[in-house]
């Protein structure tokens, strides 16, 4: 059996190769200390909680933010990626601010889209130096279905969240305003599939208008996050006032009138003050207006030719109801000489009668 040597060159450059990857080594775990991450107290990619949700077709955000001691201007390492890749090459923008509290140095990355999609899943990491944190995206779906309100049969709304997971809850308003806040809406609601599907029983014009489910994550945790979807009831304007179509009213000359008119329906409709069927004003109701809405039309220091059928028009797309007024202006004096023309003229009539009756009985 023969002994075979191996040349001392081969063994040479093993030895190089051996303190190459020791080198190695040796930098990839110290090089962060020697320069200057070590100062990197925290790292939290926001919001809180994992899996963090996101809601289809809603712009896309979060944000990397890093404490660190203030240090001598060492370089740092930040890398955000998605999947295991840099996150600038996906799509996504990514800003940066950077302050200072309390003698630490807070740097903020925000990374955003404009819209959320189902692509947008996956595993997110933000890394400094040797810290890093990681979340899970999770990117879900909410189905809403609206309806027209025809008086006196039921009305049903949908706010669909898919998936439906167990960490979810839905709660119903209208117009910002908590359901059992209405009166007169509690005893005719109805909730049902966990709260998706929302039923009005015999329902009104009243009841028309914007709903809005609020989705909520985690409810009352630290890491609660809540979306919101709307969902509406369309129905025709509605005055609510308790009156005849037509409304006499009688006023004296010189004072102020105020005509009013309070109407519910959605959408906001239009709203048009008619004198004698000719437009005299457009009025607008206001975004921040609530159902329902009250609306007034002053006229001033009243006079004969203020006189006349005056009428709110209100119409949206589902239709439109119109209430007039009739107004009557008092208290101008009648002239007194044709007055007296025309008491005197009635007399002679009265005693020309009481005659001609005489006249004929006698014959």
């Amino acid at each position: 059996m023969s002994i075979r040597f191996v040349p001392l060159r081969l063994i040479h450059q093993l030895l190089i190769r051996m303190e190459n990857t020791l080198t190695f080594f040796l930098l990839a775990t110290f090089l962060p200390y020697l320069t200057g991450d070590i100062h990197v107290e925290k790292i939290e990619i926001m919001p809180s909680g994992s899996p963090v949700w996101m809601l289809e077709n809603e712009p896309f955000k979060i944000a990397c933010e890093i404490t660190m001691t203030v240090d001598d201007g060492s370089p740092q390492v930040h890398d955000i990626t998605k999947n295991g890749f840099p996150i600038q090459q996906q799509g996504y923008t990514v800003t940066t601010t950077e302050s200072v509290k309390d003698e630490k140095k807070i740097l903020v990355h925000t990374v955003t889209k404009e819209a959320t999609y189902m692509e947008d899943e996956g595993r997110y990491t933000c890394q400094a130096g040797v810290k890093d944190d990681i979340k899970i995206i999770k990117v879900f779906t909410v189905y809403t279905q609206d309806t027209n309100i025809t008086s006196g049969e039921d009305a049903s709304i949908r706010c669909d969240p898919e998936p439906s997971v167990e960490q979810l809850k839905v709660i119903w308003y209208k117009f910002d305003q908590p359901l059992e806040a209405i009166p007169g809406l509690l005893p005719r609601l109805k909730l049902s599939d966990a709260n998706h599907t929302l039923t009005i029983k015999d329902a009104t014009a009243a009841d028309a208008g914007e709903y809005k489910c609020s989705i909520i994550f985690y409810e009352d945790t630290t890491i609660e996050q809540k979306f919101e979807k709307k969902a509406k009831m369309f129905g025709k304007p509605k005055i609510l006032e308790e009156k005849s179509s037509v409304n006499g009213l009688k006023v004296m000359k010189n004072e102020t009138l105020n005509l009013m008119c309070t109407v519910t329906g959605y959408p906001t409709p239009d709203v048009v003050w008619l004198k004698n069927g000719e437009i005299i004003k457009e009025q607008n109701i206001g975004e921040m207006m609530k159902a329902p809405f009250t609306l007034t039309h002053p006229i001033k220091n009243l006079s004969k030719s203020d006189m006349g059928e005056y009428s709110c028009s209100f119409e949206n797309m589902m239709g439109r109801v119109t209430r007039s007024f009739v107004v009557d202006i008092l208290g101008f004096e009648v002239n007194r000489g044709a007055s007296v023309m025309m008491s005197d003229f009635s007399t002679l009539i009265s005693c020309f009668g009481v005659f001609l009756f005489l006249l004929l009985k006698a014959a």
